[in-house]
């Protein structure tokens, strides 16, 4: 069963993230925005800034250039997201990338996964 979400929300793309959490809402679920970016939104509370701009260490090797520094900086952002659960003390959560939707098959689906 779940009971809590955590959307990964980067905060420019604030539209995806707000239809996604009343997605979430009307399932009766927990929802916890991790918004993530550059900071710069000061109508945000952010829950990690990405402050390591172009400090992608040299054993990275996932992609090249920008590719490799977002894909970086979205490790990070999944580490911290870790640690938010273990300091909120979520028993299990549902993380969903701000991009996600959830289906008219989603329930069938994580029924079949149990």
């Amino acid at each position: 069963m779940i009971n809590n979400v955590i959307i990964l929300a980067l905060d420019k793309r604030r539209k995806l993230w707000e239809e996604l959490e009343q997605q979430c809402l009307q399932k009766d679920w927990n929802v916890h925005k991790f918004i993530v970016g550059d900071g710069l939104d000061h109508s945000l509370n952010y829950s990690h800034i990405d402050d390591s701009a172009g400090e992608v260490p040299t054993s990275w090797q996932w992609g090249t250039g920008v590719g490799a520094e977002r894909h970086y900086k979205a490790l990070l952002s999944h580490i911290a997201i870790l640690k938010y659960a273990c300091k909120k003390r979520l028993d299990n959560f549902l993380l969903l990338e701000d991009d996600a939707y959830i289906t008219d098959r989603f329930d069938e689906v994580v029924e079949d996964l149990d």
